[in-house]
């Protein structure tokens, strides 16, 4: 049985360090207030500072302008040289937001979350060593700090520490029993290893945090799969596929369900659905040339299974050839 299996990669947690400040109803959003403020006082180095939090996410390359001419401002402005580093790390400019980093530590060498950020950011250049030195700094300068141990776990997992990987995912959840990343990924870590009832449990305590999450629903499928569950993991493709109607791995999954359940008619309609939505990869075809031939469909698998074939799918040849021996 030919299916793929997708696991959720959450990402490494970012912060953002922003002034506190009132709401008032001239202002739609904290972007507008703090632009109001620029406007209102153009040379105050913390109004730029603040408004450069609020685009990091949505708009990171306003956000380092904005934060550059806080620091033109005021060159020692810690939080300017937080938040364009943050903002440099969602443009992918890694080297950058270390340079940041860098400075922000050097102003206020006490903060974890700034350890913890910048571990993130050595994480996405590969610098391993010096990302784990982070995460344990952070770790040392606050114990309880979550976001450390969880990021600190990724690092684990990426080096093959898995059981390193497996005590951190469980020291960030001891800390924070609501942290639904932690669960879904101690979750995947049990899957790897296919440890699928514990894979389940924390897949089913991350839905009951999060109930709309379509990846922890597909997730929780696959579980359920691998202990030939398959009626219960159709179902939860189903609640994945109402999450997201357009989630190609959802479709591919349930049609592998439905192989598993020898429902083959409705795993070819899993498998039309994803060319249906673009996803024409030579193993869809091959999985869909697989359920139209037990469905009794030989035309249509031998179409599907040439296709697979002609799109390097190795297995698809070899069943084209001992399912059409003479075709």
């Amino acid at each position: 049985m030919l299916h793929r299996v997708i696991l959720i990669a959450f990402a490494l947690i970012v912060l953002l360090a922003t002034g506190s400040f009132v709401r008032n109803a001239v202002w739609k959003d904290p972007a507008t207030l703090w632009g109001d403020v620029v406007e209102k006082s153009p040379l105050r180095p913390r109004a730029y500072g603040n408004l450069c939090a609020e685009y990091a996410r949505k708009n990171p390359a306003r956000a380092v302008e904005v934060c550059s001419k806080a620091l033109d401002l005021n060159p020692e402005y810690l939080v300017g040289y937080y938040n364009r580093g943050a903002a440099y790390s969602y443009l992918g400019q890694f080297d950058k937001a270390i340079e940041d980093y860098n400075k922000a530590i050097s102003l206020a060498p006490g903060y974890a979350h700034y350890y913890d950020n910048r571990g993130t950011f050595f994480f996405n250049t590969g610098r391993m060593k010096e990302a784990l030195q982070d995460y344990n700094k952070a770790i040392s300068l606050n114990p309880s700090y979550v976001n450390a141990y969880f990021n600190r776990a990724l690092l684990y997992e990426r080096g093959g520490e898995y059981k390193k990987e497996l005590e951190d995912y469980n020291r960030a959840i001891a800390l924070n029993p609501d942290f639904v990343p932690a669960y879904g990924n101690r979750a995947n870590h049990y899957f790897r290893r296919k440890q699928f009832q514990e894979a389940v449990a924390d897949y089913s305590k991350a839905i009951s945090l999060k109930p709309r999450s379509a990846e922890l629903f597909n997730n929780r499928g696959l579980a359920y799969a691998g202990m030939g569950r398959y009626h219960d993991a159709v179902s939860d493709y189903d609640r994945a596929i109402a999450v997201r109607p357009a989630y190609a791995e959802a479709y591919s999954n349930r049609g592998a369900a439905y192989l598993g359940l020898k429902a083959y008619d409705k795993a070819v309609q899993n498998y039309s659905a994803m060319l249906l939505l673009g996803q024409r990869a030579a193993h869809v075809y091959a999985n869909r040339g697989v359920a139209n031939y037990f469905a009794g469909n030989r035309e249509a698998a031998l179409g599907d299974l040439r296709k697979a074939c002609a799109l390097g799918n190795r297995p698809a040849c070899d069943m084209m050839r001992k399912f059409f021996k003479h075709s």
